[in-house]
């Protein structure tokens, strides 16, 4: 994934381990460790109307973050299968929870479809925000490689921004994952760190 090149000077690459392949399992982010849990469903009425969704729980303790979190993320969407074409009723979906271990909730995260490019091309992508209490930061997706290249289809990743500029980034292209966290430990780190992680561990409903 292309990086933002601001980027460079303020955060440090973190490796995201453990969410690759598995549902139930441990997970390591940089110095802190953690769990994951993960699950998908489908329901479908006369064979038309299909709803799927998806779960997602983890927690991390560690250094990286300034407490221990866990969060509490769900997806979904429906479609209406014709036969001859399959019509989106709702659109993919994806919030999240997240509290400091043994406190109340302070952070939530949003990511839904939107439209994406112009003309010919034109085609959906995902994009939302994330707060951690009075932190907010806007999530932008990432279609290009590094190196340049003609983008992709799908997220290779997100950028995490603030006021329109980055502050953060998640790489999940492949089967590594890797966290760009700002360098200054606080509520921007955790956001990022927190963000990044769950969208890491998300699975497509249709998976």
């Amino acid at each position: 994934m292309a990086v933002p090149p601001t980027l460079a000077a303020t955060t440090e690459p973190l490796a995201l381990t453990g969410t690759a392949g598995w549902n139930v399992g441990r997970l390591r982010l940089g110095a802190s460790e953690g769990r994951v849990r993960r699950s998908t469903g489908e329901t479908r009425l006369f064979d038309t109307f299909v709803a799927r969704r998806g779960t997602a729980e983890f927690d991390l303790a560690g250094p990286e973050l300034s407490r221990s979190f866990a969060g509490r993320c769900g997806s979904g969407e429906r479609e209406t299968d014709l036969g001859v074409a399959v019509l989106p009723d709702r659109r993919f979906v994806y919030a999240c929870q997240f509290a400091a271990i043994g406190e109340q909730p302070d952070g939530t995260l949003r990511l839904g479809e939107v439209a994406h490019g112009g003309g010919p091309l034109a085609g959906r992508t995902r994009a939302g925000d994330v707060a951690l209490g009075a932190t907010r930061l806007d999530i932008r997706p990432v279609h290009r490689f590094a190196g340049g290249g003609l983008p992709t289809g799908a997220p290779l990743g997100y950028s995490f921004e603030r006021n329109g500029q980055p502050v953060g980034a998640v790489d999940l292209n492949g089967t590594s994952r890797t966290i760009h966290a700002p360098r200054q430990r606080g509520p921007e780190r955790d956001a990022v760190l927190l963000a990044g992680l769950a969208l890491a561990v998300m699975l497509e409903p249709a998976d």
